[in-house]
């Protein structure tokens, strides 16, 4: 017969973590799509769009995605991606030349 002598519990801390893929593209990688907008080549498709801003608040701001270039051109802190070009636009917040965080 088994022995089912109850004994101390036992207690355990579990942590989870969700890890994305993502890439820092820094200024140098942008071309000036329009006066608000700007586009570059990207072979993923991103899943979504992030600034860092240490100067401002809040510090990591979530970009919205639109439907098209031209809505993003007219959308500030938004993103589309074009899976026809490959090309991922982005309108910063005060629309200066991005430095974002792209997780696909």
């Amino acid at each position: 017969m088994a022995d089912l002598t109850v004994g101390q519990p036992r207690w355990e801390k579990r942590y989870l973590f969700e890890i994305e893929p993502a890439f820092i593209i820094h200024t140098s990688s942008w071309t000036l799509y329009s006066a608000n907008a700007w586009w570059m080549s990207f072979l993923l498709s991103p899943t979504k769009v992030e600034e860092w801003d240490s100067t401002k608040t809040p510090k990591l701001k979530k970009y919205e995605e639109v439907a098209s270039a031209a809505l993003c051109e007219s959308t500030a802190s938004s993103w589309f991606w074009d899976s026809a070009t490959d090309r991922l636009y982005v309108h910063t917040r005060d629309a200066d030349k991005p430095s974002v965080k792209v997780s696909g």
